[in-house]
């Protein structure tokens, strides 16, 4: 399905304004702390979930919407979106050398799987439960393509990430089924809705996308 075939809604003014606003109150916000400060602001939708498809559409609908947002007010002059799960920056025009600015405007120009990905708002529309657990296990695999240092550095953390996930076996026998497995599990006991830390839910979301990450490259 591709975006000519569905109607890609306005983003509402209120939401735009409080993103802006959000993000201009706080530098390098994490994408739990944005959904939660939303949810506070009165943006239901964002509410953090631990089904595994509610999950995928509040993080989608999110990343959709700032990559939207990150030409808008670039093209308007109202500043430099900086987006990753763990650190999402408006950088405000006024702190921005003229290079840099320009340098930002050409990054826009360049292909970007991850950036297309988010924008195409019919994979909103059309994943269901069963396509995020493979959306998960194939990210690196379609989209890091051009992410060969992050995925470099990640080969060097299998350990730590095994620890984070309590998974005992060895590197040989590990699987999809198990990394996902055990991040279900510890994901009931350290959710911050589930009364945990969200530090801890954070480690152990980033230690699954490097042991998936691992196992897709290892698969082709």
């Amino acid at each position: 399905m591709s975006n000519n075939q569905v109607t890609i809604p306005e983003i509402p003014a209120e939401l735009e304004s409080t993103l802006y606003q959000l993000l201009s109150e706080r530098s390098g916000i994490k994408e739990y702390d944005l959904m939660k400060a939303l949810v506070d602001a009165g943006f239901s939708e964002f509410t953090p979930d631990l089904d595994p498809l509610a999950m995928f559409q509040s993080h989608f609908l999110l990343f959709h919407l700032l990559y939207r947002l990150q030409a808008k007010w670039l093209r308007n002059g109202q500043g430099s979106l900086s987006i990753h799960t763990l650190a999402i920056e408006l950088t405000p025009a006024s702190a921005i050398s003229d290079q840099a600015w320009q340098n930002a405007q050409q990054a826009l120009a360049v292909e970007d799987g991850v950036r297309d990905y988010y924008l195409d708002y019919a994979e909103f529309l059309s994943t269901q439960e069963s396509d995020v657990i493979e959306l998960i296990a194939g990210f690196w695999r379609d989209f890091g393509q051009g992410a060969n240092t992050a995925m470099a550095a990640s080969e060097t953390d299998l350990g730590t990430a095994k620890r984070q996930l309590d998974i005992q076996d060895t590197t040989e026998s590990l699987t999809v089924t198990l990394v996902n497995r055990q991040y279900r599990k510890l994901s009931q006991r350290h959710h911050p809705d589930k009364g945990g830390e969200a530090e801890q839910f954070h480690a152990i979301s980033e230690a699954r996308e490097c042991l998936l990450g691992y196992l897709a490259r290892r698969a082709k």
